[in-house]
């Protein structure tokens, strides 16, 4: 027998009819976990249940659609960068929303928090995974909605300015997070890959969250472990001392040595980050998921000291450097990546200056050698993202071929170094990344080598403003190969195959302009040139604008 669970109240700016409820009884579904789902809810009221939650909200913010399955933001579908000019074509407002669901069925949308292009830089959510860990009374009461999975909730509130995304970590993990920027909810209305709908179940005014409100563990850069005797001394966290003009020389002389020893410099940031570094085991503690601190400590000290003492500076300023440098990231990141606290910033002077003086006493220099050199070849596949040398290949590929096709045209070199650039998975500065983009301008301009296609295809949309542009693959590779320059060890035939594998993944697109001799890369989601020869995508030929043919019935 099915049972009333939920009645909406007349809604004053209804579109269906003035004081008509667009839901009047909800029912539970044997089919559904959520109880409002597609078998008992019209598109005309999921509309309305957009609607009812978007006049809660302080602002008028713009909507992200989902995939046609739903399951994540069409941006992801299409591999389209959020901050892309084509990204920002695909926001529109709560009247054009309401309209999709209602004469085209849209399965719904996203809202990202703290995007002022958005006009959501205000809002930051709770996204509750474990009700019974973290329960919706853990925070302040606010504007809450269920998952289409009827098993998850998400708040929403307005930041105080404190609040920053976060996991959560120690008794906290796995329970849900804090999502302050950049980081999406799906909106009520929507309707969930099982067939339940998002929608509002408690419709209060939104509370304002700030750090101080939220548990430890789900604060950026906190901890949470009962008992665990591993916090954080606030107070000592503030007190550590550091000269910015020596952590500002300390860095540029490791970005510069990085040039030569990729491997080692990831190695040595991944620890300078609280993390174990890519070389062996040797910093665990009996094998264990515990990081060895003391261990870790020193083997950072010795590494900064041994990089500066190659610069030329004596013994007593290495040390300094080397000191400046780690106090510097214990005070940026004052947890471990095991989520203990730094040993750092709780001990005392007398502490630290024992620890940089056992790393310089240490030090010996074939075993620095030895670690300096190892080779990238020797790096296993199964590293993460920002230790693997494949993904920064790949992510330079993707980034030159982006640039160079005209996606950030609108965009200044600081908004691209400030907004994009962690999306491709490699760091250079604000200055290399300046430089970079002029030189790409500079080609462009002057044609000095022919880096586009003057056949250029409309946009979707008919926007004659913003054109595709197509840069030739041996142009792409010969400025990836200048832009690896700040890491070394590929080659321009590196970066050519790199492409032609992002092409059968179907992360790029090829054109043959003429057979031999003119072939032309660019993304996915770029119309085809019209006058090539023949398009490669995901390793099938095709005709200019051809799309990949559906398999026949019963083939795999």
């Amino acid at each position: 027998m099915s049972t009333n669970i939920y009645k909406s109240e007349p809604h004053n700016n209804n579109p269906f009819g003035v004081g008509e409820p667009s839901i009047t009884v909800l029912k539970t579904c044997e089919k559904c976990t959520n109880p409002v789902c597609i078998h008992n809810t019209t598109d005309k009221q999921r509309a309305h249940l957009l609607r009812e939650y978007l006049d809660k909200l302080p602002v008028d913010p713009y909507l992200m659609p989902l995939s046609d399955d739903g399951k994540e933001p069409i941006i992801k579908e299409r591999s389209i960068r959020l901050d892309s000019a084509k990204g920002q074509k695909l926001l529109i407002n709560e009247t054009e929303a309401t309209r999709r669901i209602i004469e085209e069925g849209a399965k719904g949308f996203a809202l990202y928090a703290g995007k002022e292009s958005h006009n959501t830089d205000n809002l930051v959510f709770a996204d509750h995974d474990d009700i019974d860990k973290f329960p919706l009374d853990t925070l302040p009461d606010t504007l809450t909605v269920v998952s289409g999975s009827g098993e998850g909730y998400h708040e929403t509130f307005i930041n105080d300015g404190s609040v920053r995304n976060s996991n959560g970590s120690g008794d906290m993990s796995g329970v849900g997070e804090i999502r302050a920027s950049n980081w999406y909810i799906v909106t009520p209305g929507s309707i969930h890959p099982s067939g339940g709908i998002y929608h509002t179940v408690t419709k209060r005014e939104l509370a304002t969250l700030s750090n101080d409100l939220i548990p430890p563990g789900l604060v950026k850069n906190t901890y949470s472990s009962t008992g665990s005797g591993s916090e954080v001394d606030e107070e000592k966290l503030e007190d550590l001392a550091v000269d910015d003009d020596d952590v500002s020389i300390a860095r540029q002389h490791l970005n510069e040595w990085k040039s030569d020893h990729l491997s080692a410099f990831f190695c040595l940031l991944d620890r300078l980050k609280g993390g174990r570094g890519d070389y062996g085991r040797e910093l665990d503690k009996n094998h264990g998921s515990k990081i060895d601190r003391d261990k870790q400590e020193k083997t950072i000290l010795t590494h900064l000291y041994g990089i500066y003492r190659e610069f030329g500076y004596s013994k007593s300023r290495s040390k300094e450097l080397a000191y400046q440098f780690l106090s510097y990231y214990s005070r940026e990141l004052p947890y471990m990546k095991d989520g203990q606290a730094r040993k750092w910033i709780n001990r005392n002077a007398t502490y630290k200056q024992r620890q940089i003086q056992y790393a310089a006493e240490q030090f010996d220099i074939d075993d620095f050698r030895r670690f300096k050199n190892k080779s990238t070849k020797t790096t296993t596949r199964k590293k993460k993202w920002d230790n693997e040398y494949s993904d920064v290949t790949r992510g330079m590929c993707l980034f030159v071929v982006d640039l160079m096709s005209g996606v950030y045209a609108e965009y200044d070199p600081e908004d691209i170094h400030e907004f994009a650039l962690d999306e491709y998975g490699f760091s250079i500065s604000s200055d290399e990344l300046k430089g970079l983009v002029g030189l790409v301008g500079h080609l462009a301009d002057k044609q000095c080598v022919p880096l586009y296609n003057d056949m250029r295809g409309p946009s979707p949309n008919g926007d004659t403003l913003h054109k595709d542009l197509y840069p030739k693959k041996s142009q792409v590779s010969e400025i990836c190969e200048r832009l690896d320059g700040v890491y070394k060890g590929n080659t321009k035939k590196s970066f050519d195959e790199c492409l032609s594998k992002l092409q059968r993944e179907g992360r790029l697109k090829v054109a043959c302009m003429k057979q031999g001799e003119d072939y032309r890369v660019y993304p996915a989601d770029f119309n085809d040139p019209q006058k090539g020869e023949w398009i490669r995508y995901k390793g099938i030929e095709l005709k200019p604008g051809e799309s990949i043919p559906e398999p026949e019935k019963g083939e795999i």
